[in-house]
């Protein structure tokens, strides 16, 4: 889209014209971004990646450990649920970034996890700028754009994570900026970029892709209603057959990948009831939440929009200026708006339970938002420097409430670590553990640097049976070192108490026992000499 004239020549702060305070502004404000990521990075360096939704971020980076130790590579292990230890969900690319380098930099995981995640998101920002130049628009755009991306509170705390959200979204972004280049001009190289950006795309997190697919279908149709009067039948065919295929071969690849993840998943009983089918539910949700309170109340209108921009009041301050602006920007922020809602009605349940999730679309809002303060610069200065500066100031404001304080919080107390602590302590480096009471949680396993079987609350009589009558079936050859027994309700549960109480009774004789918070641990310390060493730190000073 190209630039619009400005009105605003005329007038000038002093002797500098508006126009050049607000080239001046935009430049500063993309400074400033790069300053608050390294900054974040900074403030999160020696904490644990526990900090919100560390269940997530560990077992992220408990996968990532074991390929470093030397595990599978496609079928890579997360050993929280017993023998075999394979459960894999997303396509690896991520962890084998973070395996590899943690061998290569001189710091821990959670610290190149943190470098990677981070990596991937500023990388982001290349097809980001190739997008701008694809709507004709000048170097302010992508300046406006990409500040108010890097400054959002959602990017600037999830690209620091120890998780594969800015991964799926630099090939995600990717794939839209080769769409756009592609139809500018086709070629062989574009055409095999794009199949594989989307192909790694879908792979590595569909539910990030999934709003970026949609998006290049409204590329594709805005550049169909500028050909079909033009272009015969044969060659319009020809020119969206490439992105077709795209789509196919990355459906195509999705589907082999999500199969091969459920076949590995069958092989444990306790990993079998996480396979796509049986997660259907959970992934999508149900209409009732697609038209209830708890999602357009408090998720779309509330928790995400606050969290990518801010507040709500700078989404109403963009719809005026909007107004104000005209058809373009009002344009603009409608197709943005569009695709920033979408993914909720698609995994409504995901983004009902899980912030990050908006971590894949939270990116069309903000970026509906710097459209309109682009069209403000471009074309009033000093009305769009204004608009500009607001959404800033918003971000700013909304990255100090709801995340800075999670981020700088003394977590030294925390009972994952400190139940970690003791066993990586304890038990011998080829020693496992089984826990009750801590879900199927990664962050004791990760810290533990141990396997473990999680036995959660909610799982089935029959597997504690077993786990008592044919153990090796479930530690996979290594020793048991410990068993830790958190608050649970299976004493409490009719139908599993029997089973608990008999497995606990048999598997617990002999050993010595510990409290740590509301936890026992009850444990076989090494034998002296027993190695307790690991291959890679986790954390600098480890967990306290």
């Amino acid at each position: 889209m190209k630039q619009q004239p400005s009105h605003d020549h005329a007038k000038s702060w002093g002797s500098v014209p508006y126009s050049a305070l607000a080239n001046g502004l935009a430049v500063g404000v993309w400074l400033l971004a790069l300053v608050f990521n390294l900054l974040t990075l900074v403030w999160s360096w020696s904490q644990p990646i526990l900090d919100q939704h560390g269940f997530r971020q560990t077992q992220t980076a408990l996968s990532a450990y074991w390929l470093h130790a030397g595990g599978p590579l496609l079928a890579y292990q997360t050993p929280t649920l017993g023998a075999p230890w394979t459960i894999p969900f997303e396509f690896p690319l991520y962890q084998w970034f973070v395996a590899a380098l943690a061998g290569v930099l001189p710091f821990s995981l959670d610290q190149v996890g943190r470098l990677v995640s981070d990596g991937f998101f500023l990388a982001t920002l290349w097809p980001l700028a190739s997008i701008t130049r694809s709507l004709g628009a000048d170097r302010k755009l992508f300046l406006v754009a990409s500040g108010l991306l890097v400054l959002s509170p959602m990017y600037l705390f999830w690209s620091r994570a120890l998780m594969i959200e800015s991964t799926a979204l630099f090939f995600s972004v990717g794939f839209v900026s080769l769409l756009m280049a592609y139809f500018r001009r086709p070629s062989t190289l574009l055409v095999g970029c794009l199949i594989a950006a989307a192909a790694l795309a879908s792979c590595v997190k569909i539910t990030t892709f999934v709003g970026f697919a949609l998006a290049g279908a409204i590329i594709t149709l805005a550049d169909f209603a500028r050909h079909w009067r033009t272009h015969s039948i044969s060659a319009l065919m020809m020119r969206y057959l490439w992105p077709a295929l795209a789509i196919l071969i990355a459906i195509v690849t999705l589907a082999m990948w999500t199969h091969y993840a459920d076949a590995l998943k069958t092989q444990s009983r306790l990993g079998a009831v996480l396979t796509s089918t049986n997660l259907n539910a959970w992934n999508f949700g149900t209409f009732p939440q697609r038209v209830s309170g708890a999602l357009w109340r408090d998720v779309v209108w509330g928790r995400s929009t606050r969290e990518a921009i801010g507040a709500v009041t700078p989404l109403i301050l963009a719809l005026a200026a909007a107004a104000y602006l005209g058809k373009k920007a009002m344009a603009g922020l409608g197709v943005a708006l569009v695709l920033y809602v979408a993914p909720f009605l698609i995994f409504t349940n995901l983004h009902i339970v899980h912030n990050y999730y908006q971590y894949a679309n939270g990116l069309f809002l903000v970026l509906g938002l710097a459209y309109v303060a682009w069209q403000g610069l471009s074309r009033n200065p000093l009305f769009g420097s204004v608009v500009f500066v607001l959404l800033v100031g918003f971000e700013l404001l909304g990255f100090h409430r709801y995340f800075y304080p999670d981020m700088r919080k003394d977590m030294s107390d925390i009972r994952a670590l400190r139940v970690a602590s003791f066993l990586d302590k304890q038990l011998p480096s080829d020693a496992m553990f089984v826990g009750f009471g801590l879900d199927w949680a990664s962050d004791v396993p990760y810290y533990s640097k141990r396997k473990a079987l999680l036995f959660p609350d909610w799982h089935e009589t029959e597997t504690l049976r077993n786990m008592r009558q044919a153990p090796s079936q479930y530690t996979g050859g290594l020793a048991l070192g410990a068993i830790v027994e958190c608050p649970n309700k299976l004493a409490d549960m009719p139908d599993m108490r029997d089973a608990y109480v008999s497995y606990m009774h048999d598997a617990t004789a002999g050993m010595q026992q510990t409290v740590i918070s509301d936890c026992k641990i009850y444990y076989r310390a090494a034998d002296a000499g027993a190695s307790t060493a690991t291959a890679l730190p986790l954390a600098p000073h480890g967990p306290a």
